[in-house]
């Protein structure tokens, strides 16, 4: 079924995370760079198949 009907508590419990984070001024159990990562992968892998070779991570973020 839907994901979004599969994961909803899911998001309820993430959007609690973040306003409890803003709300105490503290870090939120889930960071920018805990998103940043998955984002380099994609990047460095399809850049590896545009190119045919291995990519590391850190050659795509500068």
């Amino acid at each position: 079924y839907f994901f979004l009907e599969r994961y909803k508590m899911s998001y309820v419990e993430e959007l609690k995370a973040f306003v409890d984070a803003v709300a105490k001024d503290k870090e939120p159990p889930v960071t920018g760079n805990d998103g940043l990562q998955p984002v380099l992968i994609g990047v460095a892998a399809l850049k590896s198949l545009k190119e045919k070779k291995p990519v590391k991570i850190e050659e795509v973020f500068k």
